[in-house]
């Protein structure tokens, strides 16, 4: 029978492990940034999707930005947007109009959706 296993990762999105329940790392922090380790998603508690076992297929672990079960952004996305903001907002030559898109257009860069393309060209403009 085919499963995912759980995934072990910091907050700031370091895959620690990709089979906790096979084989867990026992340790609580991350040894690259020292932030925390977690197993599930903190808005749904969804186990965090480590490796795919199957004797008939292999699929390579990828640390995700958003979780498979309520959508929401892990830490590291929300991170990574939040600090995306803040940079666009030190920006002292830009309008409070064009500071607003750009937010706006963040999510859309860091994942693949119907709108990355749009966001591409705004970012580059």
């Amino acid at each position: 029978m085919s499963y995912y296993d759980t995934a072990e990762i910091c907050l700031n999105g370091h895959l620690i492990s990709s089979s906790f329940e096979d084989y867990p790392s026992e340790q609580a922090y991350c040894s690259k940034c020292g932030s925390k380790i977690i197993t599930n998603c903190p808005n749904c508690n969804a186990k965090l999707r480590g490796a795919f076992n199957d004797p008939y297929y292999i699929k390579t672990v990828e640390v995700t930005a958003y979780c498979y079960n309520c959508g929401k952004p892990y830490p590291w996305t929300k991170a990574t947007i939040e600090t995306a903001e803040a940079i666009i907002r030190e920006d002292e030559l830009l309008t409070e109009e064009q500071i607003q898109q750009f937010c706006e257009c963040i999510p859309d860069l860091i994942s693949e959706t119907k709108k990355t393309n749009i966001a591409l060209i705004r970012y580059k403009n």
